[in-house]
Parts: structure tokens; sequence; C-alpha cells
């Protein structure tokens, strides 16, 4: 089948928003009245207005093509991920019933709102780049289509249209239905019907009223008694209805009550089919309604289908001994299924939550095995953010004992060992506190006896602010001035140093640091010394009033 005789139009969408500008005034007194009346013609110039830049989005491609099983023209929507064209491996499909406004959807430009949602999970990484499928309805066919006769339309489904899509473009597989209403009830009846045709099945708020849930019940009734299938139901833990049948998963969601009861029926009969012992939960948004459900529905289900194209999840990462190796092997997996490699940054981000969540379950040896892994310059930040939810938490010997592994990892750190000296002593543990304070003294020592690295001018700027936070502000300024000394020609060590000196109120000695940065600035390029100059101003006027 030529695929460019089956092209009707290239269509776009805009979304245009207006910004509108209203003032009221009251007048309270007689004499404000001639204000009132020459005001609009006193500022008038002064007042500006244009439309809003006008978003454009892709919405794809029309594709009509003669359906022997409708016996008639039908059409439907494809977009293909921006990088088609300039790669060569091959891309999950979605399907989206209800590609249209005609039907009882409650919703205006559904297809378009749903682009723009999915366009948004792509680019922030959570799922993969895939083929979408816009699948519409003519008013009068809708509840044809997928109720009262719904077989012509399931068979131009999985016959021919995802046949034409798999025959012309790479797709992988691993293709999703989505559906809404009682398209949602086609979506869920299509699983036992049509078997593996697609991997994931999304049914947001089915309506299973009329005979749909009795007709919905024997499906699956049938195909558990009269077929040899997995019977297989996750059990999930929340509320997820996330049943797998021949390799196929089927997601329920569903926003407040006035629909549930069927569903909570439907659930408990597909359990008794499977197995009487198994239980499935039902995911909900109580406070959404029939007509808003599908967005927050749209997100959650695609990210649940996808979940494994992501980092690992927190339940991965808290089994025993996940590591290195096991990260390695999580995006080897990843890639040889969906054809795309992790990236550095998607494979520290996972290095970063894995160290994360052992560090917060107090499993320090763990995380600090994959410490030399984790490539960021914010360690001791994350570090530091943890130390202080056990302290919060009123634990302090985590608080040590995270710190002593940090120390033994970062030996180089002044904060770290200077923290330790802070909490030892807090806890009366005065030899200890002596021996840290004395080893922080003699690390400032080394550190500035020789030349020093920029991350080692930005590390010691950390911890002079921290210092500041201390209320040690004449340590801080002790530190600040010694960076200034050793790197000379920075401008961020004397902006520091008079931010100290100001802590400490000594104004006159943060406008002579301000004035050496100004100076510094001046010989630099694309440097702004404007804020300098503000502050240098707003001190001189503290100095004037004293």
């Amino acid at each position: 089948m030529n695929k460019e005789k089956n092209v009707n139009t290239l269509f776009t969408e805009s979304l245009l928003s207006k910004t509108v500008k209203t003032a009221t005034r009251l007048i309270t007194h007689l004499s404000a009245l001639l204000f009132l009346l020459i005001s609009p013609l006193v500022f008038a110039d002064d007042i500006s207005r244009s439309e809003v830049q006008q978003i454009k989005v892709e919405l794809g491609e029309k594709v009509v093509f003669q359906s022997k099983n409708l016996a008639e023209s039908r059409e439907f929507y494809l977009r293909l991920p921006k990088e088609y064209n300039e790669t060569k491996h091959s891309y999950p499909v979605i399907y989206l019933l209800d590609a249209n406004n005609e039907t009882l959807t409650y919703m205006d430009n559904l297809y378009f709102h749903s682009i723009t949602q999915i366009e948004r999970l792509m680019e922030h990484g959570d799922i993969p780049q895939s083929i979408i499928v816009g699948i519409p309805f003519k008013s009068s066919q809708w509840f044809g289509n997928v109720i009262s006769n719904p077989q012509p339309f399931r068979d131009y489904l999985t016959k021919e249209l995802s046949t034409y899509v798999n025959d012309n473009y790479r797709t992988l597989n691993n293709n999703i239905l989505i559906g809404q209403s009682y398209s949602a009830v086609f979506v869920i009846n299509s699983l036992p019907v049509s078997g593996a045709i697609f991997n994931g099945y999304l049914a947001i708020e089915p309506v299973l009223g009329g005979g749909a849930l009795e007709t919905t019940i024997t499906n699956f009734q049938n195909i558990f008694e009269n077929k040899a299938v997995d019977k297989t139901v996750n059990k999930a833990v929340g509320k997820t209805v996330n049943i797998t049948v021949n390799n196929s998963a089927l997601q329920i969601i569903m926003g407040g009550a006035i629909m549930l009861h069927e569903v909570i029926e439907l659930r408990e009969q597909i359990t008794n089919a499977i197995d009487k012992e198994t239980t499935i939960s039902l995911k909900t948004f109580p406070e959404e309604s029939h007509g808003s459900v599908y967005y927050p529905a749209l997100n959650y289900g695609l990210r649940k289908h996808f979940e494994d194209y992501r980092q690992p999840s927190k339940e991965q990462i808290m089994s025993s001994n996940f590591g290195h190796q096991e990260l390695l092997n999580y995006f080897e997996k990843r890639a040889s299924k969906y054809q795309v490699q992790a990236t550095d940054r998607q494979f520290q981000s996972a290095v970063f939550e894995t160290i994360f969540y052992q560090l917060m379950a107090k499993k320090f040896d763990q995380a600090f095995a994959l410490w030399p892994v984790w490539q960021s310059p914010y360690k001791l930040y994350n570090a530091d953010r943890i130390i202080s939810h056990f302290l919060r938490e009123n634990d302090s010997a985590s608080a040590i004992a995270l710190l002593n592994h940090l120390g033994k990892a970062m030996p180089a750190s002044v904060s770290v060992v200077d923290r330790l000296a802070i909490l030892y002593q807090q806890e009366s543990k005065m030899a200890q506190a002596e021996m840290y304070r004395l080893k922080t003294q003699q690390l400032l020592l080394d550190i500035f006896s020789k030349p020093v690295s920029e991350q080692q001018e930005a590390s010691l700027n950390s911890y002079g602010y921290s210092l500041l936070q201390q209320q040690r502000n004449q340590e801080a300024v002790n530190v600040f001035k010694q960076i200034s000394q050793v790197k000379p020609a920075s401008v961020n060590a004397f902006d520091s140093l008079a931010d100290a000196y100001e802590a400490t109120k000594n104004y006159q000695q943060a406008i002579k640091s301000l004035e050496q940065a100004m100076v510094i600035a001046s010989n630099k390029d694309n440097v702004n010394t404007a804020p300098f100059e503000q502050k240098i101003n707003r001190m001189k006027s503290i100095v004037n009033a004293e």
C-alpha cells in the first residue's frame, strides 16, 4: 500500500492565549474626580499591549483508506516522533480513541491536548519517543462502533489500521490502546477478544451500565475457562488494576465514585475467574469527575505502561545488593527493549536516586560503594540534606555515621570534618569534638598552603556560607579572606568576603571588597557590575545613616 496516496493533509493546530488587563478605582472624594478624568490621558503613552505568541503543535498527518471490515472510508491521524527521519530504530505506538470533538468526551480538542501532554512526557524522558495514532469517530458511528456492534470496528482496528501502521513505519512490539467512557469499555473487552495485538490497555472511566458490565464479565470468563492463557494478576500496592493476559496489561483508572461500583464488581468477577485468592486494587483520582479524569489518567497510565523505560523504581533500588552492576543490567535490558541507549545524564540520575534512597534507608555501605560512580558537583549538598533529615528526626547517631562515611569518601572536605566536630560537641563527646576541630584547622592550613583549584574554591565558598548560616560570622570572614588571598583574580571571592563583612556589620570593609570585585570584573568580559554598585550604594546609605 502506497503511504503517500493515503495522506490527505498535514495539519497543525494553534493554541492562542490572550492577556486581558482590567483596573478599577474607588473614588471617595470629589477632589479626586479631576485626576480620574485626566489620568488615562497622562499615562496612555506608558501602556503597551501585544498578543501572546501563539504556540504551534505538530499534530501529524491525516490518513484515509477504504476499510473492508467497516465497508466505508475511514480516517485516522498519525504523528511520528520528531527524530523519526534521523534514526533507524523502531518505536512504540500509542493508539488514542476519541480523537475528535463529536463524541461524548466532554472535552474540546481532546487529540490536541493529548498530543501536548504526551509530548511533554516524551521530552522529559518519562516515556520513550513514540508514534501516536489518533482514531476519530463520527457521532453517528461512535456508540455502535464501541458498544452495540464493536466487532467490525475491532477488526478494522486490529486487522487493518494496526497492520497499516506496522507495515509502513518502524514499530516495536509495544502498543497501548487508550479509551475513555464508552470507548474505555471497548478497550476492556478488546483484551480478552483481541489477545496480544496490544501490549497495554488503558481504560479511563469505563461506563459499565446497560448490560456492558455483564457482557464484559462474560468475555473474561470465557477466555479464562476456554483458553490456555497466562492467568496472572499483578498484586499492585496502592490502587491500580493491572491484569496480565497473554502478556498484555490492563489498567482501569477512575475518577470519583459515580462509575465506581460497576468497576469494583468487574474487578471481583475477574479476580474470581483467575484466582479466588488474588486481590486486585483499583486506581482512582477521587477529586476528578467523569469529564476531568482523562488527562491525569493519561499521564499516570502512560508512565505506568512505560515504567521500565525510566530509571529503576524505589522498590528495585531497595532490594538487596542493588549496585553498579545491577544498574548496568537494568539499562542494558532497557536498551534491548526500546532500542535506545541511556544517556550519561539518565544513568547518572539513576545513580543519584540509588544513592539517595540507600542513604535514607541507612544502607551506607551500599551507597558508598556507588559513590565513585556518581559524577556530580552536588554530592555534599545532597548528603547534607539527608544529614539534616536525620537530625530533624533526632537521630544524631545516623547523622554522625553518614558523616564518617563521607569523611572517608571525601577526606579533603572541610565541611564534613567541621560538622562532625559540631555534632560530637552537641553529643557531649568533647574528645572527638576537639579532635575534629583540630583536623578542620589543619585541613584549612594544608589547602591554603597550595594553589587552590576552582573546584576547591567553590567548596570553600560553600563552607564559608555555611558558617554564616550558623552565625559563625568571624570564622566566615577568615575563610573568605584566605580565599581572596589565594585567588586574587576571583570576583566571587571578594563578593563573598563583602557578604561576610556585612554580616559582622563592618560596612567599610564590605565596600572595599565590593570595589575590588568591580575592578576585577571590569577586566573580564560579560560580567555585570551593576549588582556590586547596588550593594555599595546600599551599604553607603547604612553608613551615612549611622
